[in-house]
């Protein structure tokens, strides 16, 4: 399975970089994480399948993504506002519609992604294996395309490896219900996914504790939070992205308490 990710990634990426250029990655993650969660883990929550929105006109292709990921807003509401480098640019463009005219190339990328995604299996993948906590897929498509884009930049800030199956075994066997998770460089969450199936396999539930991530780039942390999803964790997890290493956790319980208002139509 993990071949099979690392593949994946790869064909994502060279697709991305052909069709766009190394930039924008945001894009190509956010079609991988809206097919994942609307039609491998929710597919009743999606009005038209992946394989149709892409051969939408263009407006209405940013519309029914960007409804989709409204709502994200009611089914994930302590995860949703992570998401927002997966709705943004679409958003951006619906707002102001000569724009669409101008960013036609996105666009057609984003659609590429979208049906390379589809036709590769992702939701099957996604549901085989990301969803029972045996390979990072995700993490497996952001590392090449984050790879690429910190190839271009001047001063690049590497991009960290996704950590392999028995790295953590002894927290993993320290871990109990009610017990707290706190993991300041979470990156794509791939040390997450082995305790959450450790715990499982000795019959915990993973959602009996809380789970206190970090990813201070923003890719990631939707990343991140697109994981949390699949694997369970909507219920438990707390993901921050500020750099303030005394209060990042404080500064991540106050923003999923506004999220989680918000949904309630509380604020």
């Amino acid at each position: 399975m993990e071949n099979e990710a690392r593949r994946l990634g790869a064909t994502i990426a060279a697709a991305w970089r052909e069709a766009y250029g190394p930039s924008r990655i945001e894009t190509p993650m956010s079609m991988v994480a809206n097919l994942a969660l609307f039609d491998a883990l929710t597919p009743e929550q999606a009005p038209r399948p992946m394989v149709e929105v892409v051969e939408l006109d263009a407006h209405s292709f940013l519309s029914e993504l960007y409804g989709r990921w409204n709502l994200g807003a009611y089914t994930w509401p302590r995860l949703h506002h992570m998401w927002m480098p997966w709705f943004q640019w679409t958003g951006a463009l619906l707002m102001f519609p000569s724009r669409v005219a101008t960013e036609q190339r996105l666009i057609a990328a984003a659609r590429r992604i979208g049906a390379l995604a589809v036709s590769e299996g992702l939701a099957d993948l996604i549901t085989s294996a990301h969803v029972s906590a045996r390979c990072d897929l995700l993490g497996h498509i952001l590392n090449p395309l984050h790879a690429q884009l910190q190839a271009e930049n001047p001063a690049p800030a590497p991009t960290p490896p996704l950590a392999a199956a028995g790295h953590d075994t002894a927290w993993s066997r320290q871990l109990h219900p009610g017990a707290v998770v706190e993991d300041p460089q979470a990156w794509s969450g791939t040390r997450i996914m082995h305790l959450i199936r450790s715990l499982r396999e000795r019959g915990i539930g993973p959602n009996t504790l809380t789970w206190r991530l970090r990813a201070t780039d923003p890719v990631a942390a939707a990343t991140l939070a697109t994981s949390c999803a699949l694997w369970g964790l909507d219920t438990s997890a707390v993901i921050g992205t500020s750099t303030n290493e005394a209060a990042w956790v404080r500064i991540a319980e106050k923003d999923v308490r506004a999220a989680v208002n918000r949904s309630l139509g509380l604020c």
